[in-house]
């Protein structure tokens, strides 16, 4: 495979891609160790922190549907972007659960994980030196296509003084001239902070007076208590009528 070592990108280390010390992602890091305390302990109760990979088998029920559809010819096509229905109770959910209430099926894609479309949002919108705005801690994935595309990370720190909030008042004006995006996650991984109205409200007005493109994570959004469940769609469909991603 020598031949391949100069065509390397250099954003992959270039031509010393294939000689450098060979690091493991994260949760695969974290996957390896679960293997190896189950392997070392097979009687131990493990509660598994890791990348959130299902460890159960689905109901019966499930599997069964799946073995019938799979047999229709007219699920025998590429997915495109889901059939309608999908859309549609993904129109009811968003209305159901967050009060949204202006969304059609044309506002709806499907993917193959929040996590593939939250990281490569930015090649819509990140171009060289623009800056995405991030908490953190965060999700490391999120950062990676921004800094493929010649873009930088800023990195707000949740704190404990701020409530493990944003605070937004912290970021340099060298900084927001140039920020295009910013990503937020609330219910937060990994502090288990929960956004209130007033801080989505702070967040839109924050958006609209520097011209950036929030990002909403809300992979947890059921993770609360009391049936309260807010979403910076909620209350705020004035701002996000423009473009709902």
């Amino acid at each position: 495979m020598a031949f391949l070592d100069h065509l390397i990108a250099d954003s992959l280390g270039g031509s010393s891609f294939f000689n450098a010390p060979k690091k493991l992602y994260k949760f695969e890091k974290i996957k390896q160790l679960t293997h190896e305390t189950i392997k070392k302990n097979p009687d131990i109760k493990l509660i598994d922190m890791g990348v959130g990979e299902p460890d159960k088998m689905a109901d019966e029920l499930i599997c069964d549907v799946l073995n019938n559809e799979c047999r229709k010819p007219e699920n025998r096509y590429y997915a495109d972007n889901g059939i309608e229905e999908f859309q549609e109770a993904a129109c009811r959910y968003l209305n159901n659960v967050y009060g949204i209430d202006n969304l059609t099926t044309s506002n709806v894609m499907h993917g193959v994980g929040s996590k593939s479309i939250l990281a490569m949002i930015p090649i819509c919108f990140i171009n060289p030196g623009d800056v995405c705005i991030m908490p953190s801690p965060n999700y490391p994935t999120l950062a990676t296509y921004t800094k493929l595309l010649g873009g930088e990370i800023y990195n707000l720190e949740l704190c404990k003084e701020n409530n493990f909030y944003m605070n937004l008042k912290n970021i340099p004006n060298d900084i927001l001239k140039r920020a295009k995006m910013m990503y937020i996650n609330y219910p937060n991984n990994p502090t288990g902070q929960v956004a209130t109205y007033e801080f989505y409200k702070d967040i839109v007005d924050f958006a609209k007076e520097n011209n950036i493109l929030v990002v909403s994570d809300l992979a947890y959004g059921h993770l609360t208590y009391d049936g309260y469940k807010p979403s910076i769609s909620s209350r705020f469909s004035s701002f996000v009528k423009y473009r709902l991603l």
